[in-house]
């Protein structure tokens, strides 16, 4: 097979799942190239329109009239800088929910998140240090400040190669992260994009 497939999704799917991806079309289809797209309203009416192959999305970004299926899951760590008193002593829920964050916003309507729907609902009085279209320039925000950003588990081999920076766990339990493999009414009559899925639901498991 010798075909770009087209797939929305954030950087921190395309980090972590869809760099997996490629390493095994690598080696099972070397011909296949992929083209991962950010959330965009434009993005979302191709994709519905059918010129967007795939959408990898967490359950509340998702729409019921598409077919969606588990990909993988993901846990939460917190990151801060190796100097904040928080990274050699237990942080509690309240130092946690007291503490100035660093948020991201990936997704379109109201930007926020996971994490973030679900800090929301703890509490309205967090403290916003800064909001980011993007987990890589958190790092930025971090060393030589009392700021703590929370980030999917599997985003920290990124995160512990910065000397000044530690991963350490959540003095809460943040709720699981799920996202899922969406298709559209097309893949039914797209043998090609059937055999990707198949690879791509391979990936998720071995993630």
């Amino acid at each position: 097979m010798k075909r770009r497939f087209t797939i929305i999704a954030s950087d921190y799917v395309a980090a972590v799942f869809a760099s997996a991806l490629t390493k095994k079309l690598a080696v099972l289809a070397p011909d296949v190239s992929l083209s991962i797209l950010p959330y965009t309203r434009e993005a979302l009416r191709q994709f519905q329109r059918g010129t967007i192959d795939f959408l990898i999305g967490p359950d509340f970004a998702l729409e019921t009239k598409h077919s969606a299926e588990l990909l993988f899951e993901d846990r939460f760590k917190c990151v801060l800088w190796k100097k904040n008193s928080f990274a050699n002593t237990a942080m509690t829920p309240k130092d946690f929910f007291n503490a100035p964050m660093i948020l991201t916003n990936f997704f379109l309507e109201n930007g926020k998140s996971h994490f973030e729907t679900w800090l929301e609902k703890q509490t309205p009085e967090i403290q916003v240090v800064a909001s980011l279209p993007s987990s890589v320039v958190l790092p930025h925000f971090l060393a030589g400040t009392n700021n703590i950003a929370t980030i999917h588990e599997r985003l920290v081999p990124l995160f512990a190669s910065q000397p000044d920076l530690s991963i350490v766990d959540p003095p809460v339990e943040i709720p699981v992260l799920r996202e899922y493999l969406v298709t559209t009414e097309k893949h039914k009559h797209d043998s090609d994009a059937q055999l990707l899925a198949d690879v791509m639901r391979d990936v998720g498991k071995e993630i």
